[in-house]
Formats: C-alpha cells, sequence, structure tokens
C-alpha cells in the first residue's frame, strides 16, 4: 500500500510539473504570436 501512494504522489507531483512547464510555454508562444500578428497587421494597408 505505501509503495502505491508514494507512486501515485510522485506521479501526480509530475504531472503537475509538466501542466506547469505547458502552460508557460503556451503562454510564452501565444506573446510571441500576438507581436508576429501585429507586426502583420501594422504592414497591411487596410
Amino acid at each position: 500500500m505505501l509503495r502505491l501512494v508514494i507512486a501515485y504522489t510522485l506521479l501526480a507531483i509530475l504531472v503537475a510539473a509538466i501542466g506547469v512547464v505547458v502552460a508557460l510555454v503556451v503562454r510564452r508562444r501565444r506573446r510571441e504570436h500576438e507581436r508576429i500578428w501585429r507586426r502583420r497587421r501594422n504592414r497591411d494597408p487596410d
């Protein structure tokens, strides 16, 4: 039982860490995309 609990806690920590990393990467990518889109909009005469 103890081994199962430890395994599940480690898994939960791993999943949480991956989630945080993914969230940070997505935020950075969104900021980059916003900058690119703003530049494209400014370039267009419309």
